[in-house]
């Protein structure tokens, strides 16, 4: 079970005088790891209505989530929750969703060109151009993630210490760059070649390892280090 596991159907001792704080004024006063599930969703969704107050919906909430697993909760699911609507039950299901985004990046090795295109999915859909850097511990797992460019790409145009600035400020061992073609097709340019061979260099004088250089599209996409270009 995920951060939203732990549920007490008590209600909070820190009292200011002789009234219990409320979620909002608990999470200020103590972090978010001081409350509990239902006083997190309290906060998440506002307000309750007319007939169930806001801890009521929040508590029901908490209850469906030790009886069902994340994966079987849907739209429709939370709907039959009196007092959560179709807009509170998008705002829940994208809530859950960046929490398990978050969670992969910082907790999933990145080391197959299947792993990078999955972590990056949003970017193969993407309209424009764009080149982001990955910035990976000794164990391939993210420590930071960098949009170097986006637009209309001229890389020559992106200088090597624009890609490496960040390694002074994070634990790294190797970097992925990582750039897509709206136009759908994943083969490398000239200047993707010349770029990442200067990129590569770089790493190289500074001790640490260029892994690939991805191109992505829509359905498709190129690994540098796969086809033996590194």
């Amino acid at each position: 079970m995920d951060a939203f596991s732990s549920l007490s159907s008590k209600k909070p001792r820190t009292t200011t005088g002789s009234s219990p704080l409320k979620p909002r004024e608990r999470l200020l006063a103590l972090g978010p790891k001081a409350l509990h599930t239902y006083e997190l969703f309290c906060i998440l969704l506002g307000t309750g209505t007319k007939t169930r107050s806001v801890e009521v919906v929040a508590k029901t909430l908490a209850e469906l989530l030790q009886k069902q697993s994340l994966a079987t909760i849907n739209v429709n699911t939370l709907l039959r929750i009196k007092g959560i609507g179709k807009a509170k039950a998008c705002m829940v299901l994208a809530v859950w969703e960046l929490a398990e985004r978050l969670r992969m990046e910082t907790s999933t090795p990145l080391t197959s060109p299947n792993a990078v295109a999955a972590f990056l999915h949003d970017m193969r859909e993407s309209q424009k151009e764009m080149i982001v850097c990955l910035y990976l511990n000794a164990r391939y797992t993210l420590e930071h993630k960098e949009v170097l460019a986006m637009g209309s790409l001229n890389q020559t145009l992106i200088y090597p210490r624009d890609v490496f600035l960040p390694i002074k400020q994070y634990p790294v061992s190797s970097l992925i760059l990582v750039h897509n073609h709206p136009s759908g097709n994943p083969q490398p340019s000239e200047e993707d070649i010349v770029f990442t061979k200067r990129i590569r260099a770089g790493a190289e004088l500074l001790g640490i390892e260029l892994a690939d250089h991805m191109i992505l599209t829509k359905d498709d996409a190129f690994s540098f280090r796969e086809h033996g270009m590194m």
